[in-house]
């Protein structure tokens, strides 16, 4: 499926309207900054709608950094410095083929504005995402992050392909994740903090996965505590989404309140 068949834009002050064709090329960051683009909706993914309409190759035309999953929800994506990885449900990465397809993804093109460097003694993860919060961010802003250098501790999790009829995503998380605990690892996570006013597109508040320096696992993060790490961020300034096609996704119910949903997967 062609990214340009049919899209929304919400950019700024949320602003609907129609995006253009794509190019054969990647798109720069326009001159207002970057936006985040996103390949389908997290309301659809929690719903069960994972067949993969959005080819590879095309997400990677809107961004160079992000994550997602892949068709039939088959294990977590993570997008770094141009690369698409597949972290599979026994917690190792392997490349992704431009062909692969995605029921769900969310790039940007990273170009931080923001560094700080952060470590154990300045606290725990609260202390961490508090500081982000009361001195860094935005509360209704967009925001790209990445955290590189040592965890002390990181708890990741994948899934393993599914099979129609596909059951809501927090059944199948509840039923089969797996996950992965990591200590005093090396690495980097890729992610975004997103205000309320995502929700039902993406996942408000802080959402990584994570690959490992080698690049050789990760996963969905679930927990994590910074050792040592360079942590870079970019204020986005808008967002846009392109709707999948078919019956699964124009049946599902994208108006249910799914805050129950998005507690259960986190």
């Amino acid at each position: 499926m062609s990214l340009s068949r049919r899209s929304i834009a919400l950019v700024g002050s949320v602003l609907l309207m129609a995006c253009t064709a794509e190019s054969n090329a990647p798109h720069a960051p326009a001159a207002g900054g970057s936006t985040l683009f996103h390949a389908g909706m997290v309301g659809a993914l929690l719903a069960g709608v994972y067949d993969g309409q959005f080819e590879i190759e095309a997400v990677r035309k809107h961004g160079d950094f992000g994550l997602g999953g892949f068709h039939a929800l088959d294990g977590e994506m993570v997008v770094l410095d141009g690369h698409v990885y597949q972290v599979t449900s026994d917690g190792k990465v392997h490349g992704v083929p431009d062909a692969a397809k995605t029921p769900f993804a969310a790039v940007t093109f990273f170009r931080p504005e923001q560094r700080i460097a952060w470590s154990s003694t300045q606290g725990r993860t609260p202390a961490f995402e508090a500081f982000l919060e009361r001195e860094r961010l935005a509360p209704q802003r967009l925001y790209a992050i990445k955290i590189t250098g040592r965890f002390k501790r990181l708890l990741a999790r994948s899934v393993a392909a599914q099979t129609p009829p596909y059951r809501p995503l927090p059944e199948v998380i509840a039923a089969s994740q797996k996950t992965f605990p990591f200590e005093n690892v090396e690495g980097t996570m890729v992610g975004f903090r997103l205000p309320q006013h995502v929700n039902g597109v993406n996942l408000p508040g802080y959402h990584f996965h994570f690959l490992d320096r080698a690049r050789t696992a990760g996963g969905h993060v679930l927990e994590y505590e910074i050792d040592q790490a360079d942590v870079e961020m970019q204020l986005l300034h808008g967002y846009t989404v392109e709707l999948p096609e078919g019956a699964a996704f124009y049946e599902v119910d994208l108006a249910r309140d799914r805050r129950n949903d998005i507690r259960a997967i986190e």
